[in-house]
């Protein structure tokens, strides 16, 4: 009796043991599988971007099941910071014309991927402005007429306009 109370303690004691430790482990497992980063992706693979102009990457980290690992975090590095820099965040800045790849990599895993960037200098090349209905004999030569630009690209900071001024008959009324 003796021997066989010590073998259902024995028993009951080694099923405890093994209900505490193999649960955990086994969730553990499976969450660890499904945090695991197999694979990384970014909203563009490759951007044009003027001078002074920025671009936010936006990587995906996934699983083996392609699932998304929310968990993820990211390290961001330029090929040629004199072409443009990269933020802790992930903002690309252009500082130059010419050409840089960004490398994006999950810290954890070590998975990675890359946007190539290309930046160029804005340039405004004989942008034609045609104003209609100038009578010579209302205004003359020496008449001052302001022109105003409006566009969204933000590499524009400053430029340099000149003109020719016509008449509606195509004669030439200032410079």
């Amino acid at each position: 009796m003796k021997t066989l109370k010590k073998l259902v303690s024995l028993a009951l004691v080694l099923c405890t043991i093994l209900c505490v430790f193999s649960f955990p482990a086994t969730a553990g497992a499976a969450s660890a599988k499904t945090n695991t980063v197999k694979k990384v992706t970014l909203n563009s693979k490759s951007e044009t971007i003027y001078v002074g102009n920025t671009f936010q990457i936006v990587p995906t980290a996934s699983n083996s099941k392609g699932k998304t690992v929310s968990s993820a975090q990211f390290t961001y590095k330029s090929s040629k910071t004199s072409v443009a820099t990269v933020t802790k965040k992930g903002l690309v800045t252009a500082k130059k014309a010419g050409s840089a790849k960004i490398t994006v990599t999950e810290k954890a895993s070590g998975k990675s991927a890359k946007l190539s960037v290309k930046v160029v200098k804005f340039t405004l090349k004989n942008y034609p402005v045609k104003v209609v209905g100038i009578d010579k004999n209302q205004y003359g030569a020496n008449t001052e007429f302001t022109v105003t630009f409006n566009w969204s690209d933000k590499a524009v900071k400053q430029f340099r306009f000149y003109a020719q001024v016509y008449d509606a008959f195509g004669d030439l009324l200032g410079v």
